[in-house]
């Protein structure tokens, strides 16, 4: 009787454990779990209608930044591509590898900034750059409790 009772709460545990956990649908890993598997079209499209609601932009702004945006989400994707495969193999990049995207990831930056100026106007320029300010303070904020996060739970 006694050997009967343990194995049915041992069948009773191994089936607990080897049913599927639900799908997340909420949070930051979701989120960016949808985000991932948007095309570059996408994200550009979205990426204009949030500046688009922010800066109110003119069509002729909206064409001329649909172009920049969808330019660098296909080179985004390409690069992010290429670090997925490279961390699959196995590989990590150099130093001097890190060095070379970083001054490749700046260059893209300044470039951006200097195209922006040529299509927006000065007070839209301003707003823009405090939207990106604000985002980035938002990004270290998120950075700063993802690490009290993993320290606490070490």
């Amino acid at each position: 009787m006694k050997k009967t009772i343990i194995l049915a709460f041992l069948l009773l545990g191994l089936i607990t454990v080897a049913q599927e956990k639900p799908v997340n649908t909420k949070g930051k890993q979701a989120k960016m779990e949808r985000h991932q598997n948007m095309t570059a079209e996408q994200k550009a499209e979205l990426e204009v209608k949030r500046l688009t609601l922010n800066l109110d932009l003119t069509a002729k702004q909206q064409i001329e930044i649909q172009k920049l945006v969808l330019a660098q989400a296909q080179k985004k994707a390409v690069r992010q591509n290429e670090r997925k495969e490279k961390r699959a193999k196995g590989q990590k990049p150099t130093d001097e590898e890190r060095f070379l995207n970083k001054s490749k990831m700046l260059d893209t930056q300044i470039a951006m900034k200097a195209e922006f100026k040529k299509i927006l106007t000065s007070e839209q320029m301003i707003k823009f750059e405090e939207l990106k300010a604000n985002r980035a303070e938002k990004m270290q904020e998120r950075r700063k409790q993802g690490k009290r996060k993993r320290m606490d739970s070490k």
